[in-house]
């Protein structure tokens, strides 16, 4: 008796030891910039709220300098100088996926529309007061480009890309697997307009995503249309109640538009639940200006 007591009391010390040794698991919450915005995550992890935080940072890095147009030595703008035509992972892996929207939309979501973007005045270019839309179109077309190997092929060496509707949330998704592959089964990752989330929030419920309400220059993230509670979905979002501008002749000049006609369309607004990787769908219908068309942007909160 007094031995079996003695092993019973080394077995429940060894236990003990055990449960002792796990990393415990609660909520953490990073935020910062990335992509020349915002991010926020919220996630139920082993992991500390400074290495995750070291995680992310990392991967702005290697973003920016594969994808990014604002950056003049990435990779991305290497390309659209015409010094190079060779292709890393991300790069392949974000004109696959643009391909396979452009095709499904009949071209109205088109990662070459960056001479485009640029006469019109967004992506920090000046706008052209009279936009020569007929020289630009010529270079604009989903079909211009190919991946032979690991290099891209231009129709035409002008032709320039632009990654920026699919880039964050693509940033998204690879926080959201470096979590799971920590073990993270109850997250929520947003870029901007971009999120993705599983699992409960901290208090045992879905997650609670406050959709703003889409009128002209609402910079507020108080005014909200509904709040949707919703668990293991990606979201993305575009909108034109924020970045327009007017013309002298006051017509409105917004950032969705249709590359295949080189206009802009100024009352475009969606909001898309929908599976991982189909960042660039939002986009498509955007431009498409369709009657469906929902509330933009999402304000994502635990």
């Amino acid at each position: 008796m007094k031995f079996s007591a003695y092993r019973l009391v080394l077995l429940l010390a060894a236990l003990l030891c055990v449960a002792g040794c796990r990393p415990s698991t609660h909520y953490v919450t990073v935020e910062g910039s990335v992509l020349g915005t915002t991010f926020r995550i919220k996630a139920r992890t082993t992991l500390p709220a400074d290495e995750i935080y070291t995680e992310v940072m990392a991967l702005d890095e290697e973003m920016k300098h594969s994808m990014s147009i604002f950056d003049e030595t990435s990779l991305l703008s290497r390309i659209n100088r015409g010094e190079s035509d060779s292709l890393d992972s991300h790069l392949i892996y974000n004109i696959l996926a643009a391909d396979s929207v452009s095709r499904l939309s009949d071209g109205m979501y088109d990662i070459t529309v960056k001479p485009l973007v640029e006469a019109w005045g967004f992506a920090g270019k000046e706008g052209q007061k009279t936009p020569n839309i007929d020289s630009i179109l010529p270079l604009v077309g989903y079909r211009k480009i190919r991946i032979e190997g690991n290099r891209l092929v231009k129709d035409d060496p002008r032709i320039q890309l632009d990654f920026n509707s699919i880039g964050k949330g693509y940033m998204v998704d690879l926080i959201a697997r470096m979590l799971e592959r920590n073990g993270s089964e109850n997250y929520l990752v947003t870029i901007a307009g971009s999120g993705r989330c599983r699992g409960v929030n901290e208090q045992g419920g879905k997650w609670r995503i406050g959709i703003e309400t889409p009128y002209d220059n609402n910079f507020s993230d108080r005014d909200l249309q509904r709040i949707a509670e919703v668990t293991d979905i990606s979201y993305t979002t575009s909108g034109n109640y924020r970045r327009f501008y007017y013309t002298p002749d006051g017509r409105k000049i917004a950032q969705a538009g249709a590359p295949s006609r080189g206009c802009s369309r100024p009352r475009s607004s969606a909001t898309m639940p929908h599976a991982p990787t189909r960042w660039g769908r939002c986009s498509c219908r955007s431009a498409r200006n369709a009657p469906w068309r929902r509330p933009a942007n999402w304000n994502a909160k635990g």
